[in-house]
Protein backbone atom coordinates (compact mmCIF):
# COMPACT_ATOMS: atom_id res chain seq x y z
CA UNK A 1 0.00 0.00 0.00
CA UNK A 2 1.39 3.70 -0.67
CA UNK A 3 0.91 6.06 1.41
CA UNK A 4 -0.53 9.34 0.80
CA UNK A 5 1.32 12.60 1.16
CA UNK A 6 -0.48 14.86 3.48
CA UNK A 7 0.33 18.40 2.90
CA UNK A 8 1.96 20.69 5.67
CA UNK A 9 -1.35 22.74 6.98
CA UNK A 10 1.17 26.44 6.28
CA UNK A 11 2.16 25.23 2.37
CA UNK A 12 -1.72 25.25 1.80
CA UNK A 13 -2.07 27.79 3.74
CA UNK A 14 0.73 29.83 1.44
CA UNK A 15 -1.20 28.13 -1.58
CA UNK A 16 -4.66 29.99 -0.86
CA UNK A 17 -3.18 33.06 0.10
CA UNK A 18 -0.69 33.32 -3.10
CA UNK A 19 -4.20 32.50 -5.39
CA UNK A 20 -5.76 35.16 -3.42
CA UNK A 21 -3.14 37.44 -4.19
CA UNK A 22 -3.34 36.95 -7.28
CA UNK A 23 -7.07 37.23 -7.80
CA UNK A 24 -6.83 40.28 -6.29
CA UNK A 25 -4.24 41.98 -8.45
CA UNK A 26 -5.81 40.64 -11.61
CA UNK A 27 -9.28 42.69 -10.51
CA UNK A 28 -6.90 45.48 -9.72
CA UNK A 29 -5.28 45.43 -13.11
CA UNK A 30 -8.73 45.21 -14.80
CA UNK A 31 -10.18 47.94 -12.83
CA UNK A 32 -7.07 50.47 -13.34
CA UNK A 33 -7.32 49.60 -16.87
CA UNK A 34 -11.38 49.93 -17.12
CA UNK A 35 -10.62 53.38 -15.28
CA UNK A 36 -7.75 54.53 -17.28
CA UNK A 37 -9.17 53.96 -20.59
CA UNK A 38 -12.48 55.30 -19.66
CA UNK A 39 -11.44 58.83 -21.64
CA UNK A 40 -12.65 59.39 -25.28
CA UNK A 41 -10.10 60.36 -27.81
CA UNK A 42 -12.77 60.70 -30.56
CA UNK A 43 -11.71 57.83 -32.50
CA UNK A 44 -12.70 54.31 -31.83
CA UNK A 45 -8.66 52.94 -32.44
CA UNK A 46 -7.07 55.65 -30.15
CA UNK A 47 -9.90 53.94 -27.28
CA UNK A 48 -8.93 50.63 -28.42
CA UNK A 49 -4.96 51.73 -28.07
CA UNK A 50 -5.60 53.53 -24.42
CA UNK A 51 -7.42 50.04 -23.14
CA UNK A 52 -4.97 48.31 -24.59
CA UNK A 53 -1.78 50.12 -22.85
CA UNK A 54 -3.88 50.59 -19.77
CA UNK A 55 -3.97 46.97 -19.15
CA UNK A 56 -0.36 45.61 -20.56
CA UNK A 57 1.19 48.61 -18.34
CA UNK A 58 -0.93 47.85 -15.13
CA UNK A 59 0.45 44.20 -15.34
CA UNK A 60 3.39 45.15 -15.47
CA UNK A 61 4.74 48.87 -13.87
CA UNK A 62 8.01 48.06 -12.70
CA UNK A 63 8.99 47.25 -16.66
CA UNK A 64 10.07 49.76 -19.36
CA UNK A 65 7.31 50.25 -22.10
CA UNK A 66 9.22 47.72 -24.40
CA UNK A 67 9.66 45.23 -21.89
CA UNK A 68 6.39 45.49 -20.80
CA UNK A 69 4.40 45.56 -24.48
CA UNK A 70 7.02 43.28 -25.90
CA UNK A 71 6.15 42.92 -29.33
CA UNK A 72 8.09 45.60 -32.14
CA UNK A 73 3.89 46.51 -33.02
CA UNK A 74 2.34 47.18 -30.14
CA UNK A 75 5.67 49.31 -28.83
CA UNK A 76 5.78 51.42 -32.27
CA UNK A 77 1.48 51.44 -31.91
CA UNK A 78 2.24 53.01 -28.12
CA UNK A 79 4.57 55.28 -29.41
CA UNK A 80 1.98 56.45 -31.95
CA UNK A 81 -0.26 56.71 -29.23
CA UNK A 82 1.71 59.34 -27.11
CA UNK A 83 2.38 61.32 -29.96
CA UNK A 84 -0.90 61.60 -31.35
CA UNK A 85 -2.62 65.38 -31.67
CA UNK A 86 -5.64 63.93 -30.07
CA UNK A 87 -3.89 62.78 -27.04
CA UNK A 88 -2.56 64.64 -24.06
CA UNK A 89 -2.15 63.85 -20.11
CA UNK A 90 -5.20 65.59 -19.01
CA UNK A 91 -7.17 63.47 -21.66
CA UNK A 92 -5.05 60.30 -20.30
CA UNK A 93 -5.62 61.09 -16.79
CA UNK A 94 -9.30 62.67 -16.53
CA UNK A 95 -10.95 59.26 -16.50
CA UNK A 96 -9.24 58.83 -13.45
CA UNK A 97 -9.35 61.86 -11.86
CA UNK A 98 -13.40 61.22 -12.32
CA UNK A 99 -13.50 58.35 -10.36
CA UNK A 100 -11.45 59.98 -7.60
CA UNK A 101 -13.69 62.22 -6.84
CA UNK A 102 -16.72 59.87 -7.53
CA UNK A 103 -14.85 57.65 -4.96
CA UNK A 104 -14.37 60.76 -2.53
CA UNK A 105 -17.84 62.27 -2.78
CA UNK A 106 -19.06 58.10 -1.56
CA UNK A 107 -17.18 58.68 1.56
CA UNK A 108 -18.51 61.98 2.29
Amino acid sequence: MRKIATLDSAFVVRIATFHFCMEVRSMLVEDFAREVSGGSFGDLRLNKRSRMLAEALAKKPNMSIPAALGGKADIAGCYRFFNNEKVSPDQILQPHVEATYQRINAVD
